[in-house]
């Protein structure tokens, strides 16, 4: 269960930053109020909240937010995001996964739900940020995924603009990692199910845009915001259920399926996982894997092999999943 925090502190931002769930708590406000107040938080952090005190039309919010500048956890968060990630993005704490941890160390910060458009520009002394902004300009943002790294990094990284609206493809050649290819990222973001952004073609888009990006590296890695559910039904084709389809069309069983080299890795076929919920995003990812060859690697590596979830109601919906030669570096 995510722990409860006080209104009066950024002790949310502050657990992010040390990847624990949080939740506000507090009678008097509404879920509205308490989206606004983390965003003023967020944009207090950065420099940014005079343009949104507005938006603060209730007598007891405008007051909250007036005394934010003056709390010491600002100016202390402020100096240790500097540090560590300049911006977090995240409504609520996502992706445990520890290799999001190493990403973020290697100088990489990567975010969804970032409601911005065309017009917010975000600087940082350190930090290069680009965005793949759901609107161009418009006065209620919504959505939006980032991406921020180092700026001694800026020519090892290029991102792609390219047509699907739910993922944004950076690459990062391939002598930061000492590896024959570029690795290419892909930043998801599928919103749920009944809302006026998803879409039942969100893995398709995702899946025309992986094909081509794979004709170039075959190391690619997805992570972010799925809204997917997959309990720990299997991501791979078993190799019992090759049928005489796949005989035929197959010359060989490990074209069909890269199960074992999860066997050779020593990485369990079966994931951990506190969610044993399966949704219909769900279904498409397990299907989006198996046809790609690539493994989720929630509840396999690293710390994760113990499973954590990354929303609430023990639920599962951020992931981070790569292809097999991922797996080898």
């Amino acid at each position: 269960m995510p722990k409860p925090v006080s209104l009066n502190s950024l002790a949310a931002l502050a657990a992010v930053s040390e990847g624990q769930d949080y939740y506000l708590a507090g009678p008097e406000f509404t879920a509205a109020d308490i989206d606004l107040i983390i965003y003023m938080d967020r944009m207090t952090i950065l420099g940014l909240e005079d343009r949104f005190f507005a938006k603060a039309r209730r007598p007891l919010l405008h007051e909250y937010l007036q005394r934010i500048e003056q709390r010491k956890s600002v100016k202390m968060l402020r100096a240790e995001i500097k540090k560590i990630v300049p911006y977090m993005f995240w409504t609520v704490v996502k992706s445990k996964i520890p290799f999001v941890t190493s990403v973020t160390v290697l100088g990489l910060a990567i975010g969804i739900e970032t409601k911005l458009d065309d017009c917010d520009v975000i600087n940082c002394d350190e930090f290069i940020f680009s965005f793949k902004n759901r609107h161009k300009i418009i006065s209620h943002r919504s959505g939006g995924i980032a991406l921020g790294y180092r700026k001694c990094l800026d020519k090892c990284i290029k991102t792609f603009d390219t047509e699907c609206k739910f993922v944004y493809w950076f690459s990062v050649d391939k002598k930061v990692f000492d590896l024959d290819e570029n690795i290419v990222f892909g930043i998801v973001y599928i919103p749920p199910v009944n809302t006026n952004y998803t879409s039942e073609e969100a893995f398709s888009e995702i899946d025309i845009e992986f094909q081509r990006f794979s004709q170039n590296s075959k190391y690619i890695v997805l992570l972010g915001d799925f809204n997917s559910r997959t309990a720990n039904l299997p991501d791979f084709y078993e190799e019992s259920s090759v049928d005489e389809f796949i005989v035929q069309h197959f010359t060989d069983q490990f074209d069909y399926t890269d199960v074992h080299i999860l066997d050779n890795l020593n990485i369990s076929r079966v994931r951990n996982t506190p969610d044993d919920v399966v949704n219909g995003f769900g279904r498409k990812l397990l299907e989006f894997c198996k046809s790609n060859k690539v493994f989720i690697l929630n509840g396999r590596v690293g710390q994760d092999v113990n499973a954590k979830p990354t929303s609430r109601n023990n639920s599962v919906i951020d992931y981070v999943i790569c292809t097999s030669h991922f797996l080898h570096t």
